[in-house]
């Protein structure tokens, strides 16, 4: 996940300043990540080292790779970046279990081994893992037009409402996100014929 945050910030920093080779550097990374810690599409690791890729990731490492795919699809347009996130968000669903109102366990269903099934949910220095895919799942359904993804963005936030009551400085990912429900950004498309 450090490596996916540096991307994130080339790539908004590429957004912010129109410099294109910040953008550059992050699809360098991304496309180290893509050829040497994923595995035939299906399945990221968190390590690799000599040549070898060890341990399977964790929730964080995928919805943080997610929002770096999506910062650099927001910074460059490139629909292959955009088809990356949608990719990496529905793995996500699929290697995650659910455990319960749309939120996700840290460690993958068929992890070798667990010894505490760990629900991250606190924002800390870090947002949590899954304020991070909730804010993806909105971001990404909001551009397919996927509404389950949005709706489950909204069961998930609706599931830590107490935490965000109770101590508002934990829950800061989730607060953007909920801003995001409460204000949505308007949306303009443009259209045409390429050339």
């Amino acid at each position: 996940s450090d490596v996916c945050s540096s991307d994130l910030a080339l790539a908004d920093a590429a957004r912010f300043t129109g410099n294109s080779g910040y953008l550059e550097m992050a699809r360098s990374t991304l496309r180290f990540i893509e050829n040497n810690m994923i595995e035939a599409g299906s399945r990221l690791y968190r390590i690799w080292k000599n040549g070898k890729r060890t341990i399977d990731a964790f929730l964080e490492d995928y919805v943080w790779l997610t929002k770096a795919y999506l910062a650099a699809y927001r910074a460059g347009f490139a629909t292959s970046d955009f088809t990356r996130a949608m990719q990496l968000h529905q793995l996500t669903f699929e290697h995650f279990p659910d455990a319960g109102e749309g939120l996700l366990y840290f460690t993958q269903e068929q992890q070798e081994v667990i010894v505490l099934r760990q629900l991250e949910t606190n924002d800390n220095v870090i947002p949590s893992s899954n304020a991070v895919f909730a804010e993806n799942a909105y971001l990404l359904g909001r551009i397919s037009g996927k509404q389950e993804w949005i709706d489950r963005a909204g069961s998930m936030l609706r599931a830590v409402r107490r935490e965000i009551r109770g101590y508002g400085p934990g829950a800061s990912q989730w607060m953007q996100l909920a801003l995001q429900f409460v204000n949505p950004q308007k949306e303009l498309v443009i259209s045409g014929k390429g050339g």
